[in-house]
């Protein structure tokens, strides 16, 4: 049997409310090539497994499960994606759904290949999605950077243009495997999306399709979606920190001074001491590039 084109790529834990949702949106997919779906469970103890089971009983040659014993992502510093699904991939193109998301495009794949297929100078595929919490959406589109390449059906973007808008949403990914290098990602104590990335978009362009392909569910069980906001601050400034050690990149430099600007203000309001806001200033200031990365410390140093 050949290599299929795409490997689905899902990891999930804890999901039963979500799970046939997003193995749907996979089942779903009109296709003109072979695809697979890789699905990772984190040893969930609900009943994430045996809906698992079913539906790979149902789908043995679409659908392939590796149920861990124990929960991998609580033993930090891994990643499941890059150290559980990628390995396993024998594909040209990924795509990547969580198990509490889901896809709504039959066409999704299609639309996202054929694109990356007539276009290789481009490593990944993005698109607009549906962010819902409980009974609310908000549908997340974006225009087009200026300057940026247009097509009928959306635009070309670059790694600096992510600063301004996050332009790819995990649920809505579809990368070149061969754009990916794994001996880049060892020397990372933090595993996030915008490590993956970083490192697609120094190789290429980005495609981000007007089309509406997906539901991002905000829940309190998400992995990061249930995190307080104090906290999700923090871990974004170390992810961009720890990236901008190895790699100097006006995206990273503009990113963390974001971060650390947003930390100001919430330690100003929170009548930090006069010592510690002092500090985050003094590692702020060499982030500080242009004029409107001093507005933006300057806003954050100033407003009451």
């Amino acid at each position: 049997m050949s290599d299929p084109l795409v490997s689905v790529c899902c990891p999930t834990f804890n999901h039963e409310r979500f799970i046939r949702d997003a193995l749907d949106g996979f089942l779903m997919q009109e296709v003109d090539f072979s695809f697979e779906v890789l699905v990772n469970d984190d040893a969930s103890t609900d009943g994430t497994p045996e809906i698992l089971r079913e539906y790979e009983t149902r789908h043995p040659n679409l659908i392939k499960v590796v149920y861990q014993e124990e929960n991998q992502y609580s033993a930090g510093g891994v990643d499941t994606l890059r150290d559980f699904l990628l390995p396993r991939s024998r594909a040209r193109y990924i795509a990547v759904c969580e198990g509490d998301d889901y896809w709504t495009d039959p066409n999704k794949l299609q639309k996202q290949v054929d694109f990356l297929e007539a276009h290789p100078d481009h490593t990944l595929a993005s698109s607009a999605y549906v962010e819902r919490r409980g009974d609310e959406t908000e549908l997340v589109r974006y225009t087009p950077p200026q300057d940026a390449a247009v097509w009928a059906n959306g635009f070309s973007f670059r790694l600096i243009d992510l600063a301004d808008a996050w332009l790819a949403k995990t649920l809505t990914l579809v990368f070149r495997r061969d754009a990916y290098d794994p001996s880049l990602f060892g020397r990372y104590k933090l595993a996030r999306d915008v490590h993956f990335l970083y490192h697609l978009l120094e190789r290429g362009r980005g495609f981000y399709l007007h089309d509406v392909t997906g539901v991002y569910n905000v829940h309190n069980g998400g992995i990061h979606s249930g995190i307080d906001r104090d906290r999700r601050l923090r871990v974004a400034e170390a992810v961009y920190d720890e990236l901008l050690a190895y790699n100097d990149h006006a995206f990273l430099r503009r990113k963390l001074l974001v971060k650390r600007a947003a930390r100001i203000r919430r330690e100003r309001a929170e009548d930090a001491s006069a010592v510690s806001v002092a500090c985050l200033i003094a590692k702020t200031v060499p982030l500080v590039r242009s004029w409107p990365d001093l507005r933006r410390l300057l806003v954050a140093c100033l407003r009451t």
